[in-house]
Parts: C-alpha cells; structure tokens; sequence
C-alpha cells in the first residue's frame, strides 16, 4: 500500500468517518423527529444511516427541498466510495 493512499485511510478514520456519524444522529434523526417521521432501527449502524437517510431525502422531496445534512450525508458516502475505488486503483 502507498504511503499516500495509507494517509488518506487514516483521515478518513480519524474525520470523515465520526464527522458521517454526527451528521447522521444530529442531523438526519433531528430532521426526520422534527418532521414527525418514524426513524429506522436495523440490524446495523451502516442500515440504520441508509435507511434515515433515505427517509429524510423522501421528506426533503416531499417538501422540494433537501436541508443540508442529507445533501452533506450523501457526500460523504460518494468520498467513502471513491476512497475504496482508489484503494483498488492504486
């Protein structure tokens, strides 16, 4: 593995992966209580995000508007994705 690729694993362990989890519990679960929607509990945190998330969108596509954390969530999962991408590239 290189030196670089190794670097951005530890970022995304050290940031990327806590900051997913703040915005999922104080800003998709806010958002979807503030809604008067029921949240998901699945059988893993990784469902449980998808699933509240994919709640949210629907209510943000309900109302014609997708508040900031559900646009930023996504984000970070695409980051994620391009990170396991590149692992394999490279």
């Amino acid at each position: 593995m290189n030196e670089t690729l190794f670097i951005l694993y530890l970022l995304t362990a050290m940031f990327a992966l806590p900051l997913l989890v703040s915005i999922w519990i104080f800003g998709l679960r806010r958002y979807i209580y503030k809604k008067g929607k029921t949240t998901i509990t699945a059988c893993s945190w990784g469902l449980s995000m998808w699933a509240d998330w994919t709640v949210a969108w629907e209510i943000g596509k309900a109302e014609g508007k997708q508040p900031l954390s559900v646009k930023a969530f996504f984000a970070f999962h695409v980051f994620v994705i391009i990170e396991v991408i590149a692992a394999f590239i490279l």
